[in-house]
Formats: structure tokens, C-alpha cells, sequence
């Protein structure tokens, strides 16, 4: 397992009442890392085409497509509730000065 990653355990039972709901991904980098009110900012008006979506980010023309889970799978996303310890991070015992 590489630094980055970390553990995941899955109680499948749990996913029969998950909600089902749609995923737009996006693959790029924002240059924030914090919360952002993105449902009162981001509301995508898809165009569709014959075979292709398409739609605007920040200006930009965007071209995608709808896929669909292949039978036999499951998709998931996964939140972190707690970041991981990262490289910044130093744990070092405290030492006290002997008298």
C-alpha cells in the first residue's frame, strides 16, 4: 500500500439502503480546498446531442458522455471523515529537560 492511501472496510449490506442518485465528474483541479456552496453556484444545463452530452465549466466547452456501472458492479464514492496524516505532519515524542 502506497503513503497515500489508506484502508477501506465495506459493510455490503449497508449499500441496500444507500441512496441512488447521479454523478457528474469533473476531471480537473480547482485551486481551493475548502467547502464551496456549489448547489447554489452550480446548476449544469446539459445539451444533448446524438451521441454526446455537453455543457459549460468556467467558460469552457465541455464534451462527455453517460456511463452506466457494468453489470456485476457496484459504484461508490467514498467521503474521508477523518484526513489522513500527511507528509507535513511530524509526531515526536516530547522530551523533558533532565534537572
Amino acid at each position: 500500500m502506497s503513503e497515500s492511501s489508506s484502508p477501506v472496510r465495506l459493510d455490503l449490506s449497508s449499500l441496500r439502503e444507500a441512496p441512488q442518485d447521479v454523478l457528474h465528474l469533473l476531471p480537473c483541479e480547482v485551486e481551493h480546498n475548502g467547502s464551496a456552496p456549489v448547489d447554489r453556484y452550480f446548476t449544469p444545463a446539459i445539451r444533448q446531442g446524438s451521441q454526446e452530452k455537453s455543457v459549460s465549466f468556467r467558460g469552457r466547452s465541455l464534451k462527455g458522455q453517460e456511463v452506466m456501472v457494468p453489470q456485476g458492479y457496484v459504484g461508490l464514492v467514498l467521503k474521508e471523515d477523518q484526513r489522513p496524516c500527511t507528509e507535513e505532519e511530524i509526531h515526536a515524542p516530547v522530551l523533558k529537560k533532565e534537572q
